[in-house]
């Protein structure tokens, strides 16, 4: 007879669970507003943007990087740092 290991989370981790919810919810749900919401005219030069994305992704990977390395160090802190720069940069990707 197998029992299944209960699981208890800490303060940290409900919150964070909590967060991680709210997001796989928002998310979806402002990809379909934007989807159904009317295009806006820019007058403005968009060749700059590619170059743009380049360095946003370039610096996530850095961030990325830094971060494995922080983790295997042991400096929690550091690397939830640039987890969270990463996630930002990455969320402004997207915009």
């Amino acid at each position: 007879m197998s029992s299944t290991p209960s699981t208890t989370f800490s303060p940290a981790e409900k919150r964070m669970n909590r967060i991680i919810a709210v997001v796989s919810v928002l998310v979806p749900v402002l990809v379909a507003v934007l989807f159904y919401t009317p295009a806006i005219r820019l007058e403005m030069d968009v060749r700059i943007l590619p170059k743009v994305n380049a360095l946003i992704n370039s610096t996530v990977s850095v961030l990325l990087l830094a971060g494995f390395g922080l983790i295997r160090q042991r400096r929690i802190m550091a690397h939830r740092a640039c987890m969270m720069a990463a996630f930002a940069l990455s969320a402004v990707f997207l915009i």
